[in-house]
């Protein structure tokens, strides 16, 4: 069989694309971005990077108090553990988190304090994930947590990000609420289907589409379109205040949820802080 194999000629053509080059902070190149941010830190980290990035939190007094333990925690170095069988990631796949300082991976320091937080009573979540409307749970999620992050934007000292650290009533009854609307049909309104129409028209005669504000009352398939996503919904909504916002689930940051390793989580969590400002 092997002779076989070896003799048959390839019945396509085939081609091999090498890993791209990326570049870090003074020219360090890796190819893979860990590997480079471990070894030099971000690009052009050392002209235009912020030494210190303030962490705005809102959530429970105990979702609070996690996420900063866990700030401080990623100060140091974050191995990846051991799987659910006990045997070591593989360091490849799943490398260690190098710690984050000064002189390490994204060479800044990410802080909080106590006036850049905003804490939400637990029974203020357990009364909005209480409507049965999976659409009402959402608006009740978005509109209590918006309205502390427009208390953080406008302080004298807004935070640089802001950390929606959800607990786990929140995670069991809006994390898959998406799923349930994706068979859904929208109900398109008459404003927005006489408003598409004229798109698709003006399109394909060549002409620019000058979007109108009709004023048509909201119909339940806009509502439908604006809260079917717990983490859509939180960036459209979060937009107008103006400061970069991350959902994080208070499982993911004990290790309840299960899902990746330590390593992985605390790579993830901090590149998305970073990456926002």
């Amino acid at each position: 069989m092997d002779v076989l194999v070896q003799q048959t000629k390839p019945v396509f053509d085939y081609f091999f694309i090498e890993e791209p080059s990326l570049l870090f902070t003074g020219g360090g190149i890796s190819v893979d971005p860990k590997t480079g941010i471990e070894r030099f830190g971000p690009y052009e980290a050392d002209k235009v990077a912020k030494p210190v990035i303030r962490v705005g939190i809102v959530g429970t007094g105990v979702g609070i108090q996690t996420f900063a333990t866990y700030l401080d925690r990623c100060r140091g170095r974050i191995s990846a553990g051991l799987n659910d069988r006990g045997k070591p990631y593989d360091v490849l796949c799943s490398p260690d988190f190098p710690g984050c300082a000064d002189g390490l991976s994204f060479r800044c320091a990410f802080i909080t304090e106590a006036a850049i937080q905003r804490i939400v009573p637990d029974e203020y979540f357990e009364h909005a994930v209480k409507p049965v409307k999976e659409s009402e749970r959402l608006r009740s999620v978005v509109e209590l947590v918006t309205k502390e992050l427009a208390a953080l934007a406008d302080l004298d000292s807004a935070p640089d990000v802001v950390a929606f650290v959800m607990p786990k009533v929140v995670e069991e009854e809006c994390a898959t609420v998406g799923d349930a609307f994706r068979g859904v049909k929208v109900k398109l309104t008459t404003g927005q289907k006489f408003e598409r129409k004229l798109q698709k028209e003006l399109v394909n005669k060549g002409q620019t589409f000058l979007k109108l504000d009709f004023d048509a009352p909201e119909e339940e398939g806009e509502t439908l379109r604006g809260f079917w996503n717990i983490h859509h919904a939180l960036k459209a909504h979060c937009m107008k205040q103006g400061l970069p916002t991350q959902l994080i689930w208070q499982t993911t940051l004990t290790g309840e949820g299960g899902r990746q390793d330590p390593a992985s989580v605390a790579w993830n969590i901090r590149n998305r802080l970073a990456v926002h400002v």
